[in-house]
C-alpha cells in the first residue's frame, strides 16, 4: 500500500485525504446525532412502523365490521317500520272510507273520533277472535271443511251484531 501511495500525485493524495476526512466526518455526524444508518436500525424502524400499521388496520377492520353490523340492524328496523307504516296507512284509509260513507267530517266532530277509536278496537278484537277460531279449527279437525266454514260464518255474524 505504501508503494501505491508513493506513486500518487500530490493532487490525488489531497483528494483521497479530503474524501477520507469527509467520510469520517459524515460517520461522526450520524454517530453523534444518534442516527444509525445501519441496516439493522432501518429494519427495526420498519418493523415498528409495520406493527403500528397492522394495529391500525386491525382497528379499522373491527370498526368496519361493527359499522356493517349496525347497517344490517338498521336495514331490518327500516323494513319493519315500513311494514308497520303500510299497515297504519291501510287502517287510516279504511277509517277514511268509513267516515266518508257515513258522511261524517272528522274535523268537525269529537263524536267521529270516538266512533273511529271504537271501530278500530272492534276490528282488532274481531281479528284476534278470528285468528283464535282459525287456530282451534286447525287443531280439532283440519279435514272437516264444512265445520270450519260454519264456525267462521257464525263468528262473523256474532261480531256483526255487536
Amino acid at each position: 500500500m505504501q508503494a501505491l501511495s508513493r506513486n500518487l500525485t500530490p493532487k490525488r493524495r489531497r483528494r483521497m485525504c479530503q474524501s477520507k476526512k469527509s467520510l469520517i466526518s459524515r460517520f461522526a455526524k450520524f454517530v453523534f446525532s444518534g442516527k444509525l444508518t445501519t441496516r439493522y436500525g432501518q429494519q427495526m424502524e420498519l418493523k415498528e412502523q409495520n406493527h403500528h400499521l397492522t394495529a391500525a388496520n386491525e382497528e379499522l377492520q373491527k370498526n368496519l365490521a361493527e359499522a356493517q353490523h349496525r347497517v344490517a340492524e338498521l336495514e331490518l328496523q327500516f323494513g319493519e317500520l315500513q311494514r308497520e307504516n303500510s299497515e297504519v296507512q291501510k287502517n287510516l284509509q279504511n277509517c277514511h272510507v268509513l267516515l266518508v260513507s257515513a258522511k261524517i267530517d272528522p274535523g268537525k266532530s269529537v263524536f267521529a273520533i270516538v266512533l273511529t277509536v271504537n271501530l278500530l278496537r272492534e276490528l282488532k278484537s274481531f281479528g284476534n277472535a278470528a285468528a283464535h277460531q282459525r287456530a282451534q279449527l286447525q287443531v280439532t279437525d283440519p279435514t272437516d271443511l264444512f265445520l270450519q266454514e260454519h264456525l267462521f260464518i257464525s263468528l262473523c255474524h256474532s261480531h256483526m251484531r255487536l
